[in-house]
């Protein structure tokens, strides 16, 4: 009678053991799998962040160069429309009348400071293919007028934000004048 007590007492423990072992198993089994959940997700949310800060940086830049772009149109278009001005009074405005009329050599000489701190900005914040169509745009000794200086620009800027625009400020681009 002791043997079956004994016996019984065994397999009752042995059953606990089994249990015990089997819920330890299974807990350190789903432990481990929270364990790579939680190390997945940190992951993913490195690359996460990672993309955020590109598109940041993408975007901080586009707004930037935005502000810029939008100074340089302001300062351009101000010189041009005093020279629309002249014009207007039937004054053929270039460089030779320029540097002829005391104010205008002075405005010149403005727009040519201005111009030249477009480059230096463009030289620092915009890529090397920007850069070099700004620079090519201003090229003021080749253009035909200012206007045609402006188009090249506004052309060039556009490129710039919009790199496959079909659209051509010479044709789509309207401009009022005073007359």
């Amino acid at each position: 009678m002791n043997n079956i007590i004994i016996q019984i007492i065994i397999n009752i423990i042995t059953i606990i053991i089994f249990f015990l072992i089997q819920y330890y198993i299974a807990y350190y089994i789903q432990k481990g799998k929270n364990l790579a959940t939680k190390e997945d997700i940190a992951t993913i949310t490195d690359k996460i962040e990672d993309v955020k800060v590109l598109y940041k940086s993408r975007y901080d830049l586009s707004v930037s160069e935005r502000e810029f772009y939008n100074k340089m149109i302001e300062q351009i278009e101000e010189f041009l429309s005093r020279i629309k001005k002249y014009e207007l009074e039937d004054i053929k405005v270039d460089k030779e009348y320029i540097f002829e009329n005391e104010i205008m050599k002075t405005e010149y000489m403005n727009f040519i400071d201005s111009i030249n701190i477009i480059l230096s900005k463009a030289f620092v914040f915009l890529d090397d293919e920007k850069y070099n169509n700004l620079k090519a745009a201003i090229n003021i000794d080749n253009a035909e007028t200012f206007a045609v200086t402006r188009l090249n620009l506004l052309n060039a800027m556009r490129r710039s934000l919009y790199p496959l625009t079909e659209i051509n400020s010479s044709n789509d681009l309207r401009e009022y004048y005073y007359k």
